[in-house]
């Protein structure tokens, strides 16, 4: 049988995170999950160091904010709780 490797993940501050809430099929779970990975992004940008190497990592959280937006836009439940 052959060994996969595992990927590392290359910003461990919030992908985790995020990657958690892109799989949750739970409605309940996912609120929280989405919460979650949202904080964990915010606190990420709080401390980026503005520089020309962050420049990749900014980018990939503009991808996962985007990603999540649409999630939360086709999820019923969070167009309910936007909604109210």
């Amino acid at each position: 049988m052959e060994e996969h490797s595992v990927e590392k993940t290359p910003y461990p501050h919030w992908q985790a995170r995020y990657r958690d809430a892109l799989i949750e099929v739970d409605r309940d779970k996912l609120k929280k999950l989405v919460s979650e990975a949202e904080s964990a992004i915010v606190d990420r940008l709080q401390t980026l160091p503005p520089s020309p190497e962050s420049r990749r990592e900014r980018q990939a959280i503009v991808d996962a904010l985007a990603n999540l937006r649409c999630l939360k836009r086709e999820t019923p439940d969070f167009r309910i709780a936007c909604i109210a």
